[in-house]
């Protein structure tokens, strides 16, 4: 036997001990170090939410007055404008706006590869079938 396949049978044999002699405890240690995090997690969670809300509502609140506006506002800004951020292909030509905060703005094209849909590449010379569709010499039928 080596002297490191020594060591390792001590340390097993010490962890054994050890286990058996705090039982439960460690299961416990371990069990109240995980519901911890967890709440900690939750509360960052509900804090980035609330300031999230609280930014959206500054927002709005520039842009109205009108109760039922700021309402259609806030709505968009939780649900379609998000939507629209996460699809985005292509990268803003503005980086910022007056009163809209900077984590409100798209990302750029070099951070979203999300999914989308280029039109271009859809119609791509599209435009030159109507152009000769267009101006083409009229060609009437005798009568």
């Amino acid at each position: 036997m080596t002297k490191s396949e020594l060591k390792s049978v001590i340390k097993e044999c010490m962890l054994e001990i050890l286990a058996e002699g705090l039982g439960n405890s460690l299961n416990e240690v371990a069990q109240k170090k995980r519901q911890v995090a967890q709440l900690t997690e939750k509360k960052e969670m509900a804090q980035a939410a609330a300031q999230q809300r609280r930014r959206v509502a500054d927002s709005v609140a520039m842009v109205t007055r009108d109760p039922v506006m700021q309402g259609i506002f806030e709505h968009t800004a939780k649900t379609t404008l998000q939507d629209q951020l996460a699809n985005d292909i292509r990268a803003p030509s503005v980086t910022s706006i007056p009163g809209v905060p900077d984590d409100m703005m798209p990302p750029s094209a070099a951070t979203n590869a999300g999914p989308g849909i280029d039109i271009s590449s859809i119609f791509a010379g599209a435009g030159n079938v109507w152009e000769a569709a267009a101006f083409a010499p009229s060609k009437k039928i005798p009568r």
